[in-house]
């Protein structure tokens, strides 16, 4: 059922390895028949929650709560890793954010980053944020391990626990294990006062567990209040090895990245989104055919979305061609073959005698088997699973930062109002070629490496849809034609509503244009974070629908 994978991982990263870990029943195939495991050559972890593994994954924003998923899996809130650059202000202003993720129980510990890059991409294209997996290596793969809270402090005390925020610590009772993570370290500036470690026992309500320090840092006690007793209970921290050196991979800038706070309704809208591209995934076929839509085709489309996240900043052209290709992707299989011309049988008889007919027609069933249409299928796809009326649900920074029904929106979305160019503004067959030249933009990119047209990356956030630009080369055409005509005035306006001046001298005038021979002045281009939108909504969209087939 599955596609083979290296015995022995290097330090080069094939996917196609992690979509057949990720999957729930390939994947356990795998892991069951892997060398390594079969040989025993690496323990499995003792880990703390029942023998199960975790893995890490690094977001480019701060996760403040758990993600439930299915299979048992969980994205816990984001470890944050300060890198010590500090803005004119004194404030950290380069961050890490590395996510434990506890892993299912058929993931052992050697290959286990597989499982996560194949969950790393799911996350990234449902948040569309970037997301990344460290590891690809024997040697990267170490365990993590509880040690005494007296070793912990002593360890990071020397960069005053700035990585302290969310670290995990438990308190071994007789009763079990009392789980709980550490809050951000605040230092305190009276003297009479010592500093204090202070984690949340989440695990047992509303119970704090505060450590005290001496005005060195360094460990002084552990208060004896609930639920902490001090002659039974043991204090342990979870240790992650290398975390510094996962988080210097994908280091997040504070002052002019991506919005890191986000807020409480959009993360568990995220969750929402995330569990049901998981359930949706795993209920497909793992391979159905080559013309037949499967879990190993989406996750591939997928992977595709991921890598647009991951090169927007750096290659513009490359992250927007990586969007229209997934799509096409599947288009290409939601979308049927154009079927043969309805006279294509008359055809066929009429020049069965005739040898040069015959010939002519031959070379026309040829032309026409190559003619797969792809860009008309590409644009049908489009419609079909991200109608017109969904293109106006962008998370923009102010959702991402105050929820979906904050006033804080309320003046944006007026001035929208007044200056905003959407798709009510334009006739469908107009959106329809927009859409059918951002599949041109694309192929000119992927064969001949032509950038695409755009000329500003990042539009403001009252151009959320569209960039408009003068189409020269068909203000030239249309000029041109006009002269031809010397049309003039023409007092239809049903037909000429609008006019156009052209001409020098004594050969300037004003001529009566139509709405189409207006229109195509302009160039109107896809912002790339609608055509983000597309990709998300259209795909997702496919995959329920064919999810809910084979329940």
């Amino acid at each position: 059922m599955n596609d083979p994978i290296r015995d022995w991982i290097s330090h080069q990263t094939l996917f196609k390895e992690a979509i057949v870990a990720f999957h729930p029943e390939a994947g356990k195939d795998y892991y069951s028949n892997n060398l390594v495991s079969r040989l025993s050559m690496l323990k499995q972890q003792e880990g703390a929650v029942n023998g199960r593994l975790f893995g890490y994954i690094s977001l480019d924003f701060k996760l403040t709560s758990d993600w439930k998923l299915p299979e048992g899996v969980i994205v816990e809130p984001s470890i944050i890793v300060n890198h010590g650059i500090k803005d004119l202000n004194g404030q950290e202003c380069v961050q890490s954010f590395i996510s434990p993720v506890l892993l299912p129980e058929w993931v052992p510990t050697y290959c286990r980053q597989l499982f996560v890059q194949g969950l790393a991409a799911v996350v990234s294209f449902t948040t569309s944020r970037c997301v990344y997996v460290h590891g690809g290596t024997i040697e990267s793969v170490t365990l993590d391990e509880l040690v005494p809270l007296e070793e912990f402090i002593a360890d990071n005390r020397g960069d005053n626990f700035a990585n302290i925020e969310n670290a995990k610590v438990v308190i071994k009772t007789a009763r079990g294990d009392i789980w709980g993570r550490f809050w951000k370290f605040m230092p305190i500036d009276r003297p009479e006062a010592f500093p204090r470690l202070t984690a949340q026992m989440d695990d047992a309500g509303e119970p704090f567990l505060n450590v005290e320090l001496d005005n060195d840092l360094n460990f002084t006690s552990v208060l004896n209040t609930l639920p902490y007793n001090a002659s039974t209970d043991e204090v342990m921290v979870l240790k992650i090895k290398d975390l510094r050196q996962v988080a210097a991979m994908h280091p997040v800038n504070m002052g002019g990245g991506p919005i890191v706070e986000i807020h409480k309704d959009v993360l568990d809208e995220w969750n929402i989104q995330l569990s049901d591209a998981i359930s949706n995934l795993w209920q497909l076929p793992y391979k159905a055919g080559s013309k037949k839509f499967d879990y190993k085709k989406c996750m591939q489309a997928i992977r595709m979305v991921q890598l647009a996240h991951h090169n927007y900043k750096e290659d513009f052209d490359l992250s927007f061609s990586t969007l229209v290709s997934a799509i096409e992707s599947i288009a290409q299989i939601a979308m049927p073959e154009p079927d043969k011309h309805v006279r294509h049988n008359e055809w066929k008889k009429l020049t069965k005698d005739d040898p040069e007919l015959n010939a002519l027609f031959q070379h026309y069933c040829t032309l026409q088997g190559n003619d797969k249409r792809l860009k008309e299928r590409f644009a049908d796809f489009v419609f079909k699973y991200c109608p017109v009326e969904l293109w106006g649900n962008l998370y923009d920074d102010g959702i991402l930062q105050h929820g979906f029904n904050s006033h804080w929106n309320s003046g944006v979305e007026f001035s929208r109002e007044k200056n905003e160019f959407t798709p009510a503004f334009f006739k469908a067959i107009q959106l329809e070629n927009i859409v059918k030249d951002t599949y041109k933009y694309r192929s000119n990119f992927v064969h001949r490496g032509e950038s695409a047209p755009h000329k500003h990356p990042v539009l403001s956030s009252l151009q959320r849809f569209f960039e408009l630009q003068f189409n020269h080369d068909g203000i030239e055409r249309l000029e041109r034609k006009l002269c031809k005509e010397d049309r003039g005035n023409r007092e239809d306006k049903d037909i000429y509503p609008f006019t156009w001046t052209c001409g020098t001298g004594e050969e300037r005038k004003v001529h009566s244009v139509t709405e189409e021979e207006l229109f195509s002045t302009k160039r109107v281009l896809i912002n790339r974070d609608l055509m983000r939108e597309i990709a998300i909504k259209s795909i997702s969209r496919y995959l329920s629908e064919q999810a809910e087939l084979h329940k």
